[in-house]
């Protein structure tokens, strides 16, 4: 699919700004590769400049199930978080919890041109069932394969990188903090 079918098949939603859809932007969402230069000309940068201050490089992985073949790493460019951006995502980067670097004082701070994902994430719509995986491959796209090579990464060999053992046990650490919230358990000391 072309960035223009996937907008015409997941078109935009009305904004909303309830705890629900502000809490959608805890896991930000990933842009068409068509949508990285209008943002670079929004905020007045090139997109290497974009890059290094807000944006990570996510990727997907083929499983052959979604009509990529298994162990096909796809790298998609995504907003960071205020601690993370301007590399290839760490191990986690979907899980861990922490605010979009685009979220301030729970506003989109990129209404205008924020991410496909998040235009038409919405708490009273139905998740856009194969969004991501169509945004993934519109990645494969030579648009996208060059926007990555813009920004440093070789489109060919972007994936998991190798964690290291802290990489391993902080997210461990942060996902047991996190079920023990939702439990309702308190820090124990």
């Amino acid at each position: 699919m072309t960035p223009k079918q996937i907008r015409k098949k997941w078109p935009a939603t009305l904004p909303c700004s309830c705890d629900r859809c502000v809490s959608y932007c805890q896991r930000p969402g990933w842009f068409l590769p068509d949508e990285i230069r209008s943002l670079a000309a929004h905020l007045g940068l090139t997109v290497k400049e974009l890059f290094d201050q807000y944006l990570v490089v996510d990727w997907w992985g083929g499983t052959g199930k979604e009509g990529i073949p298994e162990g096909t790493d796809i790298g998609i460019l995504s907003p960071g978080k205020p601690h993370e951006h301007g590399q290839l995502a760490s191990l986690g980067f979907g899980v861990h919890p922490a605010d979009c670097i685009f979220l301030k004082e729970g506003k989109c701070s990129i209404h205008a041109v924020k991410p496909q994902e998040c235009r038409n994430a919405r708490h009273d719509v139905e998740p856009a069932k194969g969004q991501h995986v169509a945004i993934a491959k519109a990645w494969q796209r030579e648009e996208g394969r060059e926007l990555l090579r813009e920004v440093g990464f070789d489109p060919d060999s972007i994936g998991l990188k190798e964690p290291n053992l802290l990489e391993v046990l902080d997210f461990l650490t942060n996902n047991i903090q996190i079920s023990l919230k939702r439990l309702g358990v308190r820090d124990a000391d």
